[in-house]
């Protein structure tokens, strides 16, 4: 109704057409379509910015922010999330605080836990100016931060002292203070600690399934799954797991993964041993930080800084149409972008189809992706390249985008 009703405005470019745009990525993300988001939000983003909408622009910085944490393109992501920081006081201020979270996450994923403190001191900050006291959000990213650096203590601490219910709305945020709980409560692992936070999973599944959020019962059935692991219950843990991971395969999720650290990652391995969801699971596996993927086979130890034994036929035939004709090009002194205008798609589409192929290839980076694939005779050697054809600017194409679709228009 969204989409039919923004087609048929004579205008796209007011504060009307893109609230459409606006609701329409919030559906996007609740339903993990993070591929859709990213395309309506770019387009939102250059009408808004081009019409002078502040608190439109940061509302589309805050969802291709959140898109590119879930892919774990930290760079890309911390450029938005500044911006959100800095416009804070002229945007609205729910995305402007999310996109400081997101920046002391990154800032704590990347060691630099000074500069994350720093980000919820502001978050602090702005929550006295606005209403005298901190939001529950404010605190439990307190409290993540603290399990993250090993202070224990004080966040068992903020742990048992939270004892609001969950609020009966969308789970939006990229912190939210019940999940947070059950992250800490598994840390400790009681007894008494498991059986409350399956009480907080199911309340917040409840939520979840009512407002047909997938993106948030991804995280949920990941918690579930080391809620299960922690007692014990494999089996249980990794149906749980190999749910999630079917659910966030479609829109490329990984962060969320990540974040849950080295009992999600050993869980992960163990399911890619039985051989379920394994190229989805190496892509994920890929991201954490000793980018160990050698996980896949007879269940051996793996090895830091080993990539396993592929299949040469088998790789092949998992290569899609499409991550074969980015791998072609990969070999040529192209850049992601310059890929993407090739093949006459989004610059996000490229990079979720070479992130595809690292995790396939089982590697981390670019000139590994192709040196793999020619030594899999997947890839001619280089020298038996012909040179890539260069059109002349009669035949340059560019990119068109809207929320509908994509099209190709030739540029003088």
């Amino acid at each position: 109704m969204l989409l039919d009703h923004y087609e048929a405005l004579s205008d796209k470019t007011d504060s009307y057409a893109l609230r459409l745009l606006h609701a329409l990525c919030l559906i996007y993300l609740n339903n993990g379509d993070l591929e859709q988001v990213y395309r309506t939000a770019e387009v939102m983003s250059s009408q808004a910015a081009r019409r002078g909408l502040a608190i439109l622009e940061g509302w589309s910085r805050f969802f291709l922010g959140t898109v590119l944490y879930q892919w774990n393109e930290l760079e890309a992501a911390t450029g938005h999330f500044d911006e959100l920081a800095r416009r804070r006081y002229t945007t609205q201020v729910l995305a402007a605080r999310d996109g400081i979270t997101g920046r002391a996450l990154i800032y704590q994923i990347r060691g630099e836990s000074a500069q994350a403190w720093q980000m919820v001191d502001l978050l602090s900050q702005i929550d006295l100016e606005r209403m005298g006291a901190e939001e529950d959000r404010t605190r439990s990213l307190r409290a993540r931060l603290k399990l993250l650096e090993g202070d224990l203590e004080g966040a068992y601490r903020w742990a048992d002292r939270f004892t609001s219910p969950p609020s009966d709305q969308p789970l939006t945020w990229l912190e939210t203070p019940h999940l947070t709980q059950v992250r800490i409560l598994l840390a400790r692992g009681t007894d008494e600690d498991m059986l409350k936070a399956h009480q907080i999973l199911d309340a917040l599944d409840d939520i979840a399934d009512r407002t047909y959020n997938t993106r948030a019962k991804i995280e949920i059935l990941a918690l579930r799954a080391l809620a299960f692991d922690a007692q014990g219950n494999s089996g249980q843990a990794l149906s749980a797991l190999r749910r999630a991971l079917e659910l966030a395969q479609p829109g490329g999720f990984i962060r969320v993964f990540v974040d849950l650290g080295t009992p999600m990652q050993e869980l992960l391995r163990l399911l890619a041993r039985k051989g379920r969801s394994v190229e989805t699971i190496q892509r994920i596996l890929a991201a954490f930080p000793e980018h160990d993927v050698n996980l896949v086979g007879s269940g051996s130890p793996a090895q830091p800084g080993r990539h396993p034994s592929l299949d040469i036929s088998t790789l092949a035939e998992s290569l899609t149409p499409r991550e074969l004709e980015v791998l072609n090009l990969l070999q040529e002194p192209m850049s992601i972008k310059e890929i993407a205008l090739t093949l006459n798609i989004s610059y996000a589409t490229a990079k979720r189809h070479t992130i595809n192929l690292y995790g396939k290839l089982g590697v981390n980076r670019r000139r590994e992706a192709v040196a793999r694939a020619e030594k899999l005779s997947i890839l001619p050697p280089r020298q038996a390249h012909f040179p890539l054809y260069k059109p002349t600017a009669l035949h340059l194409k560019y990119t068109a985008i809207t929320p509908l679709g994509w099209y190709s228009c030739a540029r003088n």
